[in-house]
């Protein structure tokens, strides 16, 4: 009798749990994260799917959920109620969005000898101020392949 052995690639790095690998391998798979709101703030999340977005040259997603369990993980306080968890992660996704969007089309340019050129008048602050986070901005990785990430509900 052949036993098969059920595979499962773990991180002991924070952030998505996919290898790098897939992002360097092949260009037609999408990497897909499912990422809570409730203990992740949006700076975090923004850089999170960011980087991998870069890597993988725009195929990067986010299957963006709340927590109803997991609190004893994160410090006293206790789990906050389906309302404010699901207000929390509404004014993360617009935060997360935008952080993205701080850079504007043509912030980073190559010069004539192929170095990083920086406009950072093109590059701004998001300033905000909300009832559950404080964010001044920008983001400080560059514009993203796809401008943004898809995110998805669950």
């Amino acid at each position: 009798m052949v036993r098969r052995r059920r595979t499962t690639w773990r991180s002991t790095r924070p952030g998505p749990p996919w290898p790098p690998p897939c992002a360097w391998r092949g260009s037609r798979i999408g990497l897909i994260a499912t990422v809570s709101t409730t203990f992740h703030h949006p700076y975090n999340l923004a850089r999170l799917f960011g980087t991998p977005d870069h890597v993988s040259n725009g195929r990067a997603a986010w299957s963006l959920v709340t927590s109803s369990v997991g609190e004893e993980n994160f410090g006293p306080g206790g789990l906050p109620g389906p309302e404010d968890r699901y207000a929390r992660a509404e004014e993360a996704l617009e935060v997360v969005n935008a952080l993205w969007d701080s850079w504007e089309a043509g912030a980073l340019t190559a010069g004539a000898d192929g170095a990083a050129v920086l406009d950072r008048d093109r590059v701004r602050p998001i300033g905000h101020s909300g009832r559950f986070f404080t964010v001044a901005g920008p983001l400080n990785i560059p514009p993203l392949p796809q401008r943004r990430v898809p995110t998805g509900y669950h």
